[in-house]
């Protein structure tokens, strides 16, 4: 096999997650025209794709993967001439890996350049606090001879696809400039991530100004448990803002290849909107950077101050313990006073001794012959008392042992 070989159209065509022509598509088509002589833009919704539109644009509910049929994948690499390699990406779905980006540019035999081609994917954020299941699959093409360009989106988030509708019914010509669409799509992903990293830092000052105080002592393991969860939390939003910063420098270094390739020499503001958001991104990383250092602080504090609340609960325990050691000596002490005196009168109460008066009043006291039977009974059942007792201790130790060990 040859590694620098893209997939083939036959390959696609034998994916498993393709459907059968009969099958209703996920797939819907805009297409958005802007005549050369026209002085703004048409929309309407079509169940083809020719080669006069300016902007493709697809959108389906998401799911875990793309599901389209064989007669629309073979329309979209035919028609609109999309990248095998994009479209191999897109229906391999990896729910952890992340797709890369690339731009790539079409000469003719002169050495003039004909096409723009690239794409890229945007994380647009964590849905509901669940992460890695809102990523957004872009492909741009840009005829440079025509002066078009055809934008397949998969996956579009309903903000960016709500303000593409608005331009169209306002009849405004914004998004036909060139990659003014990449800018409206790395706008509403920078924005969603502003908003899970507000939450974050709304959770950290939370925990900066009230730490441990009133949460019980059976709660102690939850509140680490969410700080644990806080600071990964900000580890990964570190790597998602290195990602966007990535994308954004590639749609900049792009801007650039077509400026060059397109003999454009002018002000152009989607590369500037592309740098202020780069610049944006990277204070948002320095801060995330920090955050991430002050929950590391606010953890050693939580931790320091539980430990605090586990020695003062612990001086309490010993205290409490102390007085119920005294008790038990005292109890013990008047125990050990009346022993004596109670195993005398036990002993002596026992049948095999007799006092009594005899008929002419004198006093008796008489031992029976059968006293050997107290010991020949009372000492081998202390025996088997105490071998008793010893068998049960170990088999307890035994058990622990058992236990620490699983």
């Amino acid at each position: 096999m040859d590694i620098f070989s893209n997939p083939s159209l036959s390959e696609l065509l034998n994916h498993p997650l393709l459907l059968e022509d009969d099958q209703s598509s996920t797939i819907s088509l805009l297409e958005w025209q802007l005549p050369p002589n026209a002085r703004e833009p048409s929309a309407a919704w079509e169940p083809n794709m020719n080669d006069e539109a300016v902007a493709h644009i697809t959108v389906h509910k998401y799911t875990e993967q793309l599901r389209i049929s064989r007669t629309t994948l073979e329309q979209l690499c035919s028609q609109l001439r999309v990248s095998a390699l994009f479209l191999d990406s897109v229906l391999n779905y990896d729910p952890w890996a992340k797709a890369g980006q690339v731009s790539y540019m079409e000469h003719e035999t002169n050495g003039s350049a004909t096409k723009l081609d690239g794409f890229y994917q945007y994380i647009n954020g964590w849905s509901d606090g669940a992460v890695g299941d809102a990523k957004t699959n872009v492909w741009f093409s840009y005829n440079l001879k025509e002066k078009t360009s055809v934008y397949l989106m998969v996956d579009c988030p309903t903000v960016i696809f709500m303000e593409i509708m608005s331009h169209v019914h306002l009849k405004d010509d914004a998004l036909s400039h060139p990659f003014a669409l990449d800018v409206l799509v790395a706008q509403t992903c920078a924005s969603s991530w502003k908003k899970v990293v507000d939450r974050l830092r709304g959770r950290l000052l939370d925990w900066e100004f009230n730490g441990n105080r009133g949460i019980p002592m059976g709660q102690i393991p939850q509140g680490a448990e969410d700080l644990f969860a806080l600071l990964k939390n900000l580890n990964m939003v570190s790597e998602d803002l290195v990602d966007l910063e990535e994308r954004l420098e590639s749609l900049i270094q792009t801007t650039k290849l077509y400026q060059g390739a397109s003999k454009v020499h002018m002000y152009h503001a989607a590369r500037e909107k592309l740098r202020y958001l780069r610049s944006r991104n990277q204070i948002w990383k320095r801060w995330v950077h920090s955050y991430k250092e002050r929950t590391k602080i606010v953890m050693d504090l939580y931790y320091s101050q539980t430990n605090l609340r586990i020695a003062s609960l612990t001086g309490k325990i010993a205290e409490e313990t102390r007085r119920d050691s005294s008790a038990m000596i005292t109890i013990a002490v008047m125990t050990m006073l009346f022993l004596p005196g109670t195993f005398v009168s036990g002993f002596f109460s026992m049948v095999f001794f007799d006092s009594g008066t005899d008929t002419d009043g004198q006093s008796h006291f008489q031992v029976s012959p059968r006293l050997w039977h107290f010991p020949v009974v009372t000492v081998p059942l202390t025996v088997v008392v105490i071998f008793l007792y010893e068998w049960w201790r170990r088999k307890r130790e035994e058990g622990k042992e058992k236990m620490n060990l699983d």
